[in-house]
């Protein structure tokens, strides 16, 4: 079986490029044929993974959003390995799938799941799309790239602690399923996945083999409040919080009086409405082999 290789040599921050000599050596121990592409603009990963058909296998190297594009142009008949190197990895934390280079041992000692794929407007979900702080924050580090003094996790925490000091609440209509309400929110993130922005536990619920999305509201909290509320998702004890809401659906539908972006697995797209579902085909991915993960976990 030979697979087609493609990597984001920017994905962490250059974490892919400097493993390149060593993803060669572990596939050559690993008897894995294979053939690298390497991407060069926003939309590549997409284009390489559709000219994908006579390829036995994919593998993804990067990040959430080089995986994003990647499934949204495979053939979705073709298994998927994934090679977390990029900033969240949110997808591999989800599914026990290790960090780094290791994850290629699940092609010759792993198995594969049916991992359930999100449909939005503006293009498929792998983890989650969202609305309010999020967004806000993504805005505000990629207009900061060019600042050599403020980068990394450093750049995300001074966006995050800005937001939510000066965020005003989102008016929106939310239908999920057969049940409709108005409410504000601050944030509000529609999951397929239970961890999101790079670590935060925020549905801890949510199982991406049920054919359901997980909703995650967090109402009209901000300011300090908010600031206290957020550590608590990195262990997943927001949960108990009487602003924070959980609502299991397969279509979700959010309308605002504003139109507000919409951040999907971690890169802007598009602005409100956010129409989301399950897709109607599955992706077929490779992950350890740990007892009877999501079979079911």
């Amino acid at each position: 079986m030979t697979y087609k290789v493609i990597a984001n040599p920017v994905a962490g921050r250059g974490r892919t490029k400097a493993a390149l000599p060593m993803l060669k050596q572990e596939l050559d121990e690993l008897k894995i044929p294979y053939e690298i592409y390497l991407t060069k603009e926003p939309g590549h990963a997409s284009s390489l993974a559709a000219d994908a058909v006579d390829y036995d296998g994919i593998i993804a190297v990067g990040g959430d959003g080089t995986i994003n594009e990647v499934v949204c142009g495979m053939p979705k008949n073709k298994p998927l390995c994934i090679v977390p190197l990029g900033t969240g990895n949110d997808l591999a934390r989800s599914l026990q799938i290790p960090f780094g280079l290791e994850s290629l041992q699940s092609i010759v000692s792993g198995k594969t799941i049916s991992l359930d794929l999100g449909l939005e407007a503006d293009g498929l979900f792998v983890c989650s799309v969202a609305l309010g702080l999020a967004s806000e924050v993504m805005i505000k580090v990629n207009s900061r790239r060019q600042n050599r003094l403020i980068k990394g996790p450093l750049a995300i925490l001074l966006a995050i602690i800005q937001t939510a000091m000066t965020l005003k609440p989102m008016k929106l209509c939310i239908e999920a399923d057969d049940k409709v309400r108005e409410l504000e929110s601050v944030l509000t993130y529609v999951m397929n996945t239970a961890y999101t922005g790079g670590g935060l536990f925020l549905a801890p619920m949510a199982d991406p083999t049920d054919g359901m999305l997980d909703l995650v509201i967090v109402n009209d909290i901000k300011g300090l409040e908010l600031l206290k509320v957020l550590p608590k998702a990195y262990s997943g004890t927001h949960v108990n919080h009487p602003k924070v809401e959980f609502i299991k659906a397969k279509n979700i539908k959010i309308e605002s009086l504003e139109p507000h972006p919409k951040m999907c697995d971690g890169e802007i797209r598009g602005v409100t409405p956010l129409v989301a579902s399950i897709h109607t085909e599955k992706l077929n991915l490779y992950v350890p082999n740990k007892g009877d993960i999501y079979e079911k976990n």
